[in-house]
């Protein structure tokens, strides 16, 4: 597969040794490698150089192989295009940020809302997953929305406890009679949000 001009290798003049080897300049020669007739999936031709195909992104790198095997052929081989991937969701608590508008985002570049998930408030925000991503692990990037957690007003007193709005006890809360304690108000979610 290779080609150019040819050199000559001479045995100087007067030479006596049988060992000596040959004096020898070597040619210049270039590898022959020609594209591939039907770019493999992934890879389109353009002009004279190749790019990554619709659906795919990445780096295209061509270099020349020479198949022993099969009386010295060379090839070119190509590699670089990956198929687009969507961003994978961040891991992060389902029960404070709303991704669902992201789930069926578009692969290799796309936008999306990040919301706060009920009981939890806060700003709409953006995710965004690059153009050309082909790595299915990489995650949505995004600005935090800013969440906290609201919680209602307890609609009835749990036993044991009386809401007073008049005291000046923890958020109006104390316990009732042949009760005791020091009381605690705590605003959380469940493991099923």
């Amino acid at each position: 597969p290779y080609f150019g001009m040819p050199s000559v290798a001479t045995c100087p003049d007067g030479n006596i040794d049988p060992l000596r080897p040959l004096i020898l300049v070597p040619p210049q020669c270039d590898l022959s490698c020609p594209p591939p007739v039907f770019p493999p999936k992934g890879y389109e031709l353009n002009g004279e150089f190749f790019r990554c195909a619709e659906g795919y992104g990445g780096e295209p790198a061509a270099r020349c192989v020479i198949d022993v095997g099969a009386g010295c052929v060379s090839r070119m081989q190509l590699s670089g295009c990956e198929p687009l991937q969507r961003c994978a969701l961040p891991a992060l608590d389902r029960c404070v940020y709303d991704f669902s508008d992201c789930v069926d985002a578009a692969p290799g570049g796309s936008t999306c809302q990040v919301h706060c998930r009920s009981p939890y408030q806060g700003m709409t925000s953006r995710a965004f997953c690059p153009p050309g991503n082909t790595d299915p692990t990489r995650e949505f990037s995004f600005t935090d929305p800013k969440c906290e957690l609201v919680c209602e007003e307890v609609s009835a007193a749990p036993v044991g406890f009386v809401q007073h709005p008049y005291k000046m006890t923890a958020e109006g809360w104390q316990c009732v009679d042949n009760h005791a304690g020091q009381v605690t108000v705590t605003c959380s979610t469940s493991e099923d949000c």
